[in-house]
């Protein structure tokens, strides 16, 4: 029979935010001796009764929800052949970001909470963005991921992220095909002075923020990026570029990057500098137009005293490319949501349409 306080703690859950209450109601909670406190396979959640036992009703709660979002959030099949250590952070990071974000904080009986703070990461990317940042030596304590191993195909009820009270503000848009940006444009970026950081950089002075010294932090600048809004584009595909772009402003401290949207014609560049910039430029991504690439490159004297180090051209690239002398030697990287091919520049696929 199952313990009174996790009925209590599903049914807070299904009152919190029901789209989560409702999978959570499709899949089995059962005890097991044989772990710590609680670990998932992808279909079941276990607990340790002991360890269930000893919790209050709001670290219950926190323990159900962080197996819960790595079964819905499908870590285990996205783990793939890296490294399990790693990507076992990376999920945590991700998973308690979000239920932090959302008002719940663990109690120390839950043991040590791996966060982004603790690798200087912005915790609301996706896991394999956050993977891509991650020091090859971490080895910190995490949760108990044996079970992984043998997750079976997943059958929980799909939910509407968008519907969700808790995930609807989480960066999902990339999961199908990630991009490491810090590697493809090393390159461009530069190193900055910069005096403080007030990341706190030890557990044992929680919950203070101390500042600690930084020489310098990486810099991406002079970067344009274009993202195709023409009516060959479907709203699923332009998502997933602004979740591409989001996903490349995370990989960074600090960007200067400009922003542009087009069709047959190009928007005037906005300097992008941070996330919230972002989140009001997304507002304009709409056009029934076609889509003309050689007016990239005719408009970029217009725009700029001094050309963009390079141009990340996101599109389904359908129209007909421009010739090496038309980019005037701007490099040039061909963010595809099709399988089409670019014949110059570098061609990167983020996506199948």
């Amino acid at each position: 029979m199952m313990p009174n306080i996790i009925s209590q703690a599903r049914h807070y859950i299904y009152r919190k935010d029901p789209y989560l209450g409702m999978a959570i109601q499709h899949i089995s909670i059962l005890p097991n001796d044989n772990i710590d406190t609680a670990a998932t396979d992808g279909e079941i959640i276990y607990y340790s009764p002991s360890f269930i036992a000893s919790l209050e009703l709001t670290d219950v709660i926190f323990l159900l929800l962080h197996e819960l979002l790595h079964i819905v959030l499908e870590h285990i099949e996205r783990r793939k052949d890296r490294n399990h250590t790693l990507f076992n952070i990376a999920a945590d990071i991700v998973v308690n970001g979000i239920l932090i974000r959302n008002g719940m904080i663990p109690s120390s009986k839950l043991g040590q909470i791996v966060t982004g703070c603790q690798y200087q990461i912005h915790d609301n990317q996706t896991v394999e963005s956050i993977y891509d940042q991650l020091p090859f030596s971490s080895q910190i304590a995490i949760a108990n991921h044996n079970l992984w191993s043998i997750s079976k195909n997943l059958k929980h009820s799909r939910i509407d992220f968008k519907q969700s009270p808790i995930l609807r503000d989480v960066n999902l848009c990339e999961v199908k095909t990630h991009v490491n940006y810090r590697q493809l444009l090393m390159p461009y970026i530069e190193l900055e002075d910069y005096d403080y950081s007030y990341n706190r950089y030890k557990e044992y002075v929680k919950p203070y923020l101390l500042p600690s010294f930084r020489k310098e932090v990486e810099v991406l600048s002079n970067i344009w990026v274009l993202i195709d809004v023409s009516g060959s584009m479907k709203s699923r595909q332009i998502n997933q570029m602004m979740g591409q772009l989001k996903d490349l402003i995370h990989q960074y401290s600090k960007v200067n990057i400009y922003l542009s949207y087009f069709s047959l014609d190009v928007s005037k560049p906005v300097l992008l500098q941070d996330i919230n910039d972002l989140e009001f430029l997304s507002k304009r991504t709409s056009s029934k137009l076609g889509t003309d690439f050689h007016v990239i490159f005719k408009k970029t004297n217009d725009f700029f005293k001094e050309k963009p180090k390079a141009a990340l051209i996101f599109t389904d690239g359908y129209a007909p490319f421009p010739t090496v002398i038309e980019t005037e030697k701007i490099q040039t990287f061909w963010m595809m949501s099709t399988r089409i091919q670019s014949p110059i520049g570098k061609t990167i696929y983020i996506g199948d349409r």
